[in-house]
């Protein structure tokens, strides 16, 4: 989870841990109705439940991220919630 807004300086942004080692790498999030609200490639660490400029409600939502490990593609998926 993360909790962009309480600026206590703990889970304020999503950090995908060792995500720097596979610079080839995608991240969507996806809401509950199946939108991406949010792709970056690659991903720098730093999301806060934003997209365009704009506040996404506290929820859970879905992630997927593409890394590509000796030459094949690898995904990891699962949720992730926005406290807000």
């Amino acid at each position: 989870a993360i909790t962009p807004d309480n600026e206590d300086g703990y889970n304020d942004y999503w950090h995908i841990r060792d995500l720097e080692r596979y610079p080839d790498n995608e991240v969507r999030i996806i809401n509950r109705w199946g939108d991406e609200v949010f792709f970056e490639a690659p991903y720098q660490n730093n999301w806060r439940g934003m997209w365009h400029g704009d506040k996404l409600p506290g929820a859970t939502y879905y992630y997927v991220i593409k890394i590509r490990f000796n030459g094949e593609v690898v995904n990891f998926n699962g949720p992730l919630t926005v406290i807000r």
